[in-house]
């Protein structure tokens, strides 16, 4: 009798530790999902301000380097820029004159012909509040005499040119690709396509290792608990890198190549699977000072 009883309460024991093991579980990837939506909210608004300052500073850079060329007796100089991904084009257009091709964006612009911007970025609703400006010293009847606009890709680089010394003002060609800037573009996308294939494969795996939380566990040795500290700066770092390939590439490089070391001491091996975000971060590197 009494042995059945003990026989039962050892069975509730057994439940409630099983239940509760449920809800740890449950309750620490609630708290990771929240914490993901917070960190990627706040990835997301400085990636909004950061598209701000880029276009504020592309305008500013251009018409710096147009004065320094605008004040050189003949000059040239070349200009590379590379903008927000959702902005195709920059586009010079003179409205004393017709379209001679895209013909409508010409259309979609040409009510600022009263206000003076000579100066547009495609597509317009891109960034809708920084999408025009008056850029002084440029000659856009000469730059415009073949096309109308004269657009030009972004990321991109164009010549800035005071050809006669009698000139007054500067005008503005483009510079067709050549195989650096291919090799770059190679990069780049190989880059963003390797660091999506690890977050979507990676967080599954991550969270069934069965302590989704960057937290010390005591079934864990000290080994893995560092790794499971680090997966999520990984992971955070490689979306980062989808924009900022600086600041990613050395948060990767650093954090793997310390663990990687930490590991060869540790237990005389390296980790081979954790070699492929290493190798995005210097991809990163050498994306960032190639720029």
């Amino acid at each position: 009798m009494f042995q059945q009883i003990k026989m039962i309460f050892q069975k509730n024991k057994k439940a409630e530790s099983s239940i509760g093991m449920s809800f740890g579980v449950i309750f620490s990837i609630i708290l990771m999902i929240v914490f993901i939506v917070f960190a990627f909210i706040a990835i997301n608004y400085f990636l909004n301000m950061s598209k701000v300052t880029t276009i504020n500073l592309f305008y500013e850079n251009l018409q710096n380097d147009i004065n320094k060329v605008y004040a050189s007796p003949s000059s040239e100089k070349e200009f590379s820029f590379e903008l927000p991904p959702k902005i195709e084009m920059v586009c010079f257009f003179d409205f004393n004159k017709s379209a001679t091709h895209e013909i409508e964006k010409y259309k979609e612009v040409e009510m600022y012909d009263f206000t003076g911007e000579n100066t547009f970025l495609f597509p317009q609703k891109a960034m809708p509040n920084l999408n025009k400006k008056i850029i002084e010293n440029i000659n856009v009847s000469q730059i415009t005499i073949n096309e109308n606009p004269y657009c030009i890709q972004n990321p991109s680089s164009m010549k800035l040119i005071k050809e006669l010394i009698g000139s007054k003002t500067v005008i503005i060609k483009r510079i067709e690709w050549n195989k650096q800037k291919k090799l770059r573009e190679v990069i780049k996308w190989t880059t963003k396509i390797l660091s999506i294939f690890i977050i979507l494969f990676g967080l599954p795996f991550y969270f069934g290792y069965g302590n989704p939380l960057p937290f010390r566990s005591s079934n864990f040795s000290l080994l893995e608990n560092i790794w499971l500290t680090l997966f999520p700066i990984i992971f955070i770092s490689l979306g980062i890198g989808l924009k900022y390939p600086k600041v990613s590439g050395y948060i990767l490089t650093i954090t793997i190549i310390l663990a990687q070391i930490l590991t060869l001491i540790l237990e005389k091996e390296i980790i081979f699977h954790m070699l492929l975000p290493l190798v995005v971060g210097i991809l990163n590197l050498i994306l960032a000072h190639k720029k």
